[in-house]
């Protein structure tokens, strides 16, 4: 059967990895959390200055960026988790335990992400979320788990870090 290629994994991930580090710096550089009010006016519009506008906000354009880029990572994760419990671990039915951990962390911090934003802010979040998902993938990447239990905890972790980035994305 086909198999993985676990140095091409690497180096793909790697790549995600500092493409990712290089966007949350910028975001938390180029964000501003306090908006600036729009005066109605009732002159027409057009969409190539709408889009120009679009272009030259640089939180929006961050944000998008790494909301594209969340995505991509989900995707590419949960298709390799197919894989990782199959050939493994080979439990190829954890893969819905997975999800369901992966996803439950943002679900528990929704009803808290207003105080938590009005408390630090939202870019220190969104620091602190990454930090908390590089040092639990970091952990999970040195420590070749074979314990399933252990790499799911360890996703618990990722998925909550983030978690906090999401929410960020969504919000905006």
């Amino acid at each position: 059967g086909q198999q993985m290629d676990g140095k091409r994994l690497f180096y793909a991930m790697c790549i995600v990895a500092v493409l990712m580090m290089i966007i949350y710096v910028f975001s938390y550089r180029w964000t501003k959390e306090r908006p600036e009010l729009l005066q109605i006016s009732n002159e027409e519009v057009h969409i190539t200055s709408t889009l120009k506008d679009i272009i030259k906000d640089r939180a929006f354009v961050t944000m998008s960026l790494i909301g594209g880029l969340v995505i991509a990572l989900q995707l590419y994760i949960n298709s390799a988790n197919v894989y990782l419990f199959k050939d493994f671990y080979q439990k190829s039915g954890f893969g819905t335990i997975y999800l369901v951990i992966s996803y439950l962390p943002m679900a528990l911090m929704i009803p808290f992400a207003n105080k938590m934003i009005r408390k630090w802010g939202k870019k220190e979040i969104c620091l602190v979320g990454f930090i908390i998902s590089a040092v639990a993938a970091a952990i999970c990447w040195i420590g070749h788990f074979t314990n399933i239990w252990i790499y799911i905890a360890l996703a618990f972790f990722i998925n909550l870090g983030i978690g906090f980035v999401v929410l960020e994305v969504w919000a905006m």
